[in-house]
């Protein structure tokens, strides 16, 4: 969460510096959205991993545990990819321009 929050940071002092499109900005959308995935693949692991301990190792196990699926995470992480390569491909044109007379 640290990460993210920092990355965001970062962004938004990008965006206020009046340059949107600048390779940082694809960087840091980058390393948010992986944070996500990490956290997200993470929370599933744990919950296998908590679910396979209790049905090993406890006597009597009152009903099924189940692992939810969160499609309003996954569609940030979705999110945040296609955005990720937008600013992307327009520092990029921006670098071009520039290059331009």
């Amino acid at each position: 969460s640290l990460v993210i929050v920092g990355r965001l940071k970062q962004l938004f002092a990008n965006f206020t510096s009046g340059e949107p499109f600048r390779r940082e900005n694809a960087g840091h959308l980058r390393a948010i959205w992986i944070a996500m995935l990490v956290i997200e693949v993470s929370r599933y692991a744990l919950l296998a991993l908590a679910g396979l301990l209790i049905t090993t190792f406890a006597s009597d196990v009152h009903g099924a545990m189940s692992i939810t699926v969160d499609f309003s995470t996954w569609g940030s992480i979705l999110i945040l990819i296609v955005l990720a390569e937008v600013f992307a491909e327009g520092a990029r044109m921006k670098e071009e321009q520039e290059l331009t007379i």
